[in-house]
């Protein structure tokens, strides 16, 4: 399955499964079957049986044998593999399911679903095909079934490939997969923002000192983003869907790319033709053979050469780590950077490698590891890069010491108390600016910071005509909680209840600040009445939840909360809204506390 796709089943595991042992039981559960347990497969070496055959021969029960591990995976293999499973569906209430393959570089793949020895269903596709004439457009392979309650059908998958065989098989309804794709795109979408923010960045600094070690830095980000997204699916989903040749040649296309920028950045950023010559040439001769790889995989045939790159890959991988150590060893203080980066991409690209091979299982460690190594990877090369600017630069300063001892001695010392004296300022008018807008019980931004907070808004929801609300809140009978238990113990309840609103309200565009006393306030952009009750629903059932103790007793809470969520007028400030909040929040009191009330006005 593809890096993501893990990232999206980290809890899934954990989950029952509706397994019989005849078969898988479809009931309701938003998390999917997965198909492997229980299942059997068939190994057809020459890759000439049909479903006709197969259906001929289904009674030859040793021909079958049962998936022994939690995916289906054969490693690298020419024989073509047939999967068969059970499916009966217990769930009264769906008929509509999908069928999902996670794993996108399989080239031919056919399923069939059978009832009483005859075909019902059949679907014939793969990365070798035109992406359009999938069953349902998707990066992985999905495959629409519609099967009444109470009835069952028996599947057969056939998957045969050039690269690595495998087929992490589930069903899913079709409500719960549509939820789980775009969540998935979501995690694709950061990891590809990511990354090319990273190679923008360092584009910018390339442009500005013309140093090579950040345009092959820059080759190397853009090689492994085309890497991942090329396993994962999805470059021939959004980039070259009508191309089925060029999906073939694209991934030991790009993975001989990456060993060569990868080689040619390490060489110049480490500079091994000083600091170790014998590296230097090591590394020289890896990037010759990356480009001739990266020749041969147009011409050569798949099989043969993703074999070869992988190989090619991993001694680059290791290569790296142990060049970066030794120089670490050697007192060389950016090394240490590349080190950790290189040790992390080494660890899980090693573990995906042999997991793509067939050499051992694949995981939701192993597959979700690459995206996050990445990642890890590509920021300490970021600090390295950093770090030896500063180095270079310091290295000039000394320079230019040496030249001017005396004048510059007398310049260091007072521009080093000017910079000294600056930093200090700057220090102490962050910290005075940080306690001017903070509460310092809740930690929470005060009442200044938002009230400046609520115009910023107010102007910016204006312009862009978006609705923005406002949120008032009270704990209610607060008087009574420190007349009955002292102030300290009233403290506490305001902490508990600060807490129980972060957790509800957590978009970075939010606001939440502690208004005065046992009232709070919240600035929602970009969010209308219906999600402003929602979310206010939240907070009170979540604050009404709370069970704060103290001096071993219990001390229930409720909130009452007045909301408005309006565009902004011309002239509006948000006073008005503040107003029409606690206008609201007054209504809620009256109306006996614990409540939500939202303001009518527009």
């Amino acid at each position: 399955m593809g890096f993501f796709y893990s990232l999206c089943f980290l809890l899934l595991c954990l989950n029952s499964i509706g397994h019989a042992e005849n078969g898988v039981i479809l009931k309701e559960d938003p998390t999917g079957f997965p198909l492997e347990i229980g299942a059997t497969f068939l190994e057809d070496v020459e890759g000439k049986l049909t479903i006709d055959d197969i259906l001929l021969k289904n009674n030859r029960l040793e021909s079958w044998r049962l998936v022994n591990d939690s995916s289906v995976n054969f490693g690298f293999s020419q024989s073509a593999f047939w999967i068969k499973q059970n499916i009966s569906n217990h769930n009264p209430n769906n008929r509509n399911w999908i069928i999902a393959m996670h794993y996108s570089l399989v080239d031919w793949v056919d399923v069939y679903y059978v009832k009483d020895q005859s075909i019902i269903q059949a679907y014939h596709t793969g990365d070798m095909l035109p992406f359009q004439k999938r069953p349902i457009v998707n990066r992985d392979f999905l495959f629409p079934l519609t099967l009444e309650h109470n009835n069952s059908i028996t599947l057969y998958v056939r998957i045969q490939s050039a690269g690595s065989v495998k087929a992490p098989l589930r069903v899913w309804e079709v409500r719960d997969h549509q939820r789980y794709s775009e969540t998935l795109i979501s995690l694709q979408a950061a990891f590809v923002g990511a990354l090319l923010v990273m190679a923008l960045y360092n584009g910018f600094l390339f442009l500005s000192i013309r140093d090579s070690s950040y345009a092959y830095y820059i080759g190397f980000i853009l090689c492994e983003l085309l890497v991942i997204s090329q396993y994962n699916g999805f470059n021939y989903q959004y980039l070259w869907s009508n191309s089925p040749g060029l999906n073939t040649v694209s991934l030991p296309f790009f993975m001989s790319a990456l060993v060569l920028f990868g080689c040619n950045f390490l060489n110049s950023f480490l500079k091994l033709k000083a600091t170790a010559p014998l590296h230097n040439k090591i590394a020289t001769g890896v990037s010759i053979v990356a480009i001739l790889s990266l020749v041969a995989s147009l011409i050569v045939e798949y099989r043969i050469i993703i074999t070869i790159v992988i190989g090619i890959i991993t001694f680059a991988i290791i290569y790296a780590f142990y060049v970066s150590a030794c120089l670490w060893q050697q007192g060389h203080r950016i090394a240490r950077f590349v080190t950790i980066a290189w040790g992390s991409l080494l660890a899980s690209g090693l573990l995906l490698l042999l997991s793509v091979a067939g050499v051992i299982q694949g995981s939701v460690l192993i597959d979700s590891a690459v995206p996050i190594c990445a990642i890890l990877e590509v920021s300490l090369l970021s600090i390295a890069l950093g770090d030896r600017i500063n180095q270079e630069k310091n290295a000039k300063m000394f320079v230019q010491q040496a030249l001017t001892e005396t004048q510059r001695q007398a310049n260091s010392t007072l521009e080093r108390s000017v910079l000294e004296r600056t930093k200090e300022l700057e220090i102490a008018n962050q910290k005075l600016t940080l306690i001017n807008t903070l509460d310092p019980l809740t930690g929470l931004k005060n009442r200044r910071f938002f009230s400046d907070h609520l115009v910023q808004e107010y102007k910016r929801a204006h312009r862009s005509e978006e609705p923005i609300a406002v949120f008032m809140i009270d704990i209610d009978h607060f008087k009574n909680v420190n007349d009955t238990y002292g102030h300290q113990a009233g403290d506490e309840c305001i902490i508990a209840v600060a807490k129980a609103i972060v957790s509800i309200v957590k978009r970075p565009s939010d606001a939440i600040a502690r208004y005065g006393g046992e009232e709070f306030s919240i600035i929602l952009p970009n969010t209308p009445f219906g999600g402003a009750a929602s979310v206010a629903e939240s907070i009170r059932a979540a604050v009404e939840g709370l069970n704060v103790t103290f001096d071993e007793k219990d001390i229930l809470l409720t909130v009452s909360i007045g909301i408005h969520s309006a565009v902004p007028s011309t002239h509006a400030d948000g006073e008005d809204a503040i107003a029409f909040a606690d206008k609201a929040l007054y209504q809620a009191k009256e109306a006996g506390r614990n409540r939500v009330v939202c303001s009518n006005v527009s």
